[in-house]
């Protein structure tokens, strides 16, 4: 949705912040600097190769893309972005000899989300595993390290399985690395700067964060709030009241996997503890709803029951 710096199109349910385009602006005219020192860099390399000079070799040589690490999500939103706008933002020239290799991805498994058949297709060409299901992920590091990997669109940044594998700390991949890997080779980490997630929604300069590349390649969290990289509820004890199954399998996972505990209401009774968190789908909580779901509402009610001195 950026055309140039001086007319910006946005798409009629974008939801980027003020801050995240005008860092994006900035960055976009950095770049357009560095590229121009690039091909001037490159000119006088052939000159200089023309005139007799050593130091080009033209032929079966790979130029690599710009060095510039962005350190936000390129589009500033959860929208669809299009792939020329990321073209546009590197210079490359591939070998004309490049050979493609169909095991790229031999023993190594993608949660996805928001992925289509086709690229899910891709990675099982490729040798990856397709894992839909978050319960098939383990959460010790030890057995996720190297071999898991998510795959997903910014668009799907809200998603249970996106917030999963953030709180896991699993490489953040964009489905179009598959893309890339199909028709230039190579190994996910060459691919890795321009095919990265962002990792949330900074609070402080409202710019969607990217992963960094030394916590992807060690399977690590970032820092959350307060500074722990042991997971946001890392040392806290929560309660879920949902009513659907399939939320609370899920929502448990993911909150395990930020370093929480999960209680039961049955283990408070008789006690004077009380959870730290208790999560609630206010969507189906009044004034939402005219009532509450009975399962949610029981909980509740026997969490009022429990006879705390530090209520």
């Amino acid at each position: 949705f950026l055309a140039n710096k001086e007319k910006i199109t946005v798409a009629s349910s974008c939801v980027g912040t003020e801050e995240g385009f005008a860092a994006l602006l900035v960055f976009r005219e950095e770049i357009r600097k560095k590229k121009l020192l690039y091909l001037k860099h490159i000119d006088e390399k052939i000159n200089r190769c023309n005139d007799g000079h050593d130091g080009f070799k033209e032929k079966n040589e790979t130029i690599s893309s710009v060095s510039a690490q962005p350190v936000f999500h390129y589009s500033q939103s959860p929208q669809k972005v299009e792939e020329s706008m990321l073209q546009s933002d590197e210079l490359v020239v591939t070998s004309a000899t490049t050979k493609r290799t169909t095991r790229l991805l031999e023993g190594k498994f993608f949660l996805v989300s928001g992925v289509d058949q086709k690229i899910q297709s891709k990675v099982i060409a490729l040798g990856g595993k397709v894992v839909t299901d978050m319960d098939k992920i383990p959460l010790n590091k030890s057995d996720l390290q190297g071999r898991y990997f998510f795959l997903s669109k910014p668009m799907c940044w809200r998603h249970r399985k996106y917030l999963f594998a953030t709180s896991l700390g699993l490489p953040m991949l964009h489905c179009n690395l598959i893309n890339e890997l199909e028709s230039r080779g190579g190994k996910i980490w060459t691919c890795y700067e321009w095919n990265r997630l962002p990792v949330g929604l900074s609070m402080e300069s409202r710019v969607f964060v990217l992963q960094k590349r030394r916590h992807a390649e060690k399977w690590a969290r970032g820092r959350g709030l307060g500074g722990s990289s042991q997971g946001s509820f890392f040392g806290m004890s929560v309660l879920l009241a949902l009513d659907d199954d399939k939320m609370e399998k899920e929502w448990s996972l993911i909150l395990k996997a930020s370093g929480a505990t999960i209680v039961h209401v049955n283990q408070l009774k008789g006690t004077e503890m009380l959870p730290n968190v208790v999560l609630v789908d206010s969507a189906k909580l009044p004034p939402h709803v005219v009532a509450t779901h009975p399962r949610t509402a029981g909980i509740l009610k026997d969490l009022s029951k429990i006879d705390c001195q530090n209520t």
